[in-house]
Protein backbone atom coordinates (compact mmCIF):
# COMPACT_ATOMS: atom_id res chain seq x y z
CA UNK A 1 0.00 0.00 0.00
CA UNK A 2 1.32 3.10 -1.22
CA UNK A 3 0.28 6.60 0.69
CA UNK A 4 1.79 9.91 1.31
CA UNK A 5 1.28 12.66 3.91
CA UNK A 6 2.20 16.14 2.01
CA UNK A 7 2.75 19.06 4.27
CA UNK A 8 2.24 21.45 1.19
CA UNK A 9 1.74 25.08 0.77
CA UNK A 10 -0.17 26.74 -2.43
CA UNK A 11 -2.27 23.49 -3.01
CA UNK A 12 -4.68 25.18 -4.64
CA UNK A 13 -2.34 26.32 -7.62
CA UNK A 14 -2.84 24.70 -11.23
CA UNK A 15 1.13 23.98 -10.92
CA UNK A 16 0.60 22.01 -8.34
CA UNK A 17 -2.73 20.09 -9.53
CA UNK A 18 -0.62 19.10 -12.03
CA UNK A 19 2.64 17.97 -10.40
CA UNK A 20 0.38 16.45 -7.89
CA UNK A 21 -1.53 14.17 -10.67
CA UNK A 22 1.30 13.60 -11.84
CA UNK A 23 3.27 11.61 -8.79
CA UNK A 24 -0.70 9.86 -8.12
CA UNK A 25 -0.12 8.53 -11.04
CA UNK A 26 3.62 7.41 -10.75
CA UNK A 27 2.93 6.09 -7.26
CA UNK A 28 0.28 4.42 -7.78
CA UNK A 29 -0.97 5.92 -4.47
CA UNK A 30 -3.44 4.21 -2.16
CA UNK A 31 -3.95 7.03 0.05
CA UNK A 32 -2.70 11.39 -0.26
CA UNK A 33 -2.95 13.05 3.06
CA UNK A 34 -2.18 16.72 2.04
CA UNK A 35 -1.88 19.06 5.10
CA UNK A 36 -2.92 22.74 3.73
CA UNK A 37 -4.04 25.48 5.91
CA UNK A 38 -5.48 27.93 3.39
CA UNK A 39 -7.47 25.53 0.67
CA UNK A 40 -10.60 26.81 -0.34
CA UNK A 41 -10.90 23.85 -3.83
CA UNK A 42 -10.41 21.31 -1.57
CA UNK A 43 -13.19 19.51 -3.33
CA UNK A 44 -12.20 20.06 -6.89
CA UNK A 45 -9.09 18.58 -6.38
CA UNK A 46 -10.07 15.30 -4.97
CA UNK A 47 -11.56 15.23 -8.41
CA UNK A 48 -9.02 16.02 -10.43
CA UNK A 49 -7.07 13.51 -8.13
CA UNK A 50 -9.39 11.04 -8.80
CA UNK A 51 -9.46 10.41 -5.00
CA UNK A 52 -12.82 10.78 -3.03
CA UNK A 53 -12.98 12.66 0.61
Amino acid sequence: MNFIIWNVRGASSSNFRHQCEAMVKMHKLVMLVLLETRMGEHKRLTEVLKFNS
